[in-house]
C-alpha cells in the first residue's frame, strides 16, 4: 500500500515541530499575558513569536539563517533602477 502524498514523511517533521511548538507556547501565553483581551489572539502571539525567532540569533540555531540575507532584500542598488536616481512617472 502506498503511503498518502499528504502525510509529512520524517524528513519534514523538524519543520513541522517549529509551527507547532510555536503555536502550543501561542496558546499558553496568550491568556497568561493578555488576560481578558479578546482582540490578541493565539494566531495572531503565534505570528509574533514566529517574527522574532526568524530575525534573532535563533534563527541560526535552528538551522533557519541565511548567510547573503532573505528573498527581497538587497544590500546592492538595484540594477534595474536609474543610476542618476531619476524616475519617471507613469502620468507623465
Amino acid at each position: 500500500m502506498a503511503v498518502p502524498a499528504w502525510l509529512p514523511s520524517r524528513r519534514e517533521l523538524p519543520g513541522l515541530s517549529l509551527p507547532a511548538g510555536l503555536a502550543l507556547v501561542a496558546l499558553v501565553l496568550t491568556p497568561v499575558v493578555f488576560p481578558g483581551a479578546p482582540w490578541v489572539s493565539p494566531v495572531v502571539v503565534a505570528i509574533g513569536l514566529g517574527a522574532v525567532v526568524l530575525n534573532s540569533a535563533a534563527a541560526g540555531w535552528i538551522g533557519l539563517a541565511v548567510e547573503r540575507g532573505r528573498e527581497g532584500t538587497s544590500t546592492s542598488e538595484d540594477s534595474a533602477s536609474p543610476a542618476n536616481g531619476s524616475y519617471a512617472s507613469p502620468l507623465s
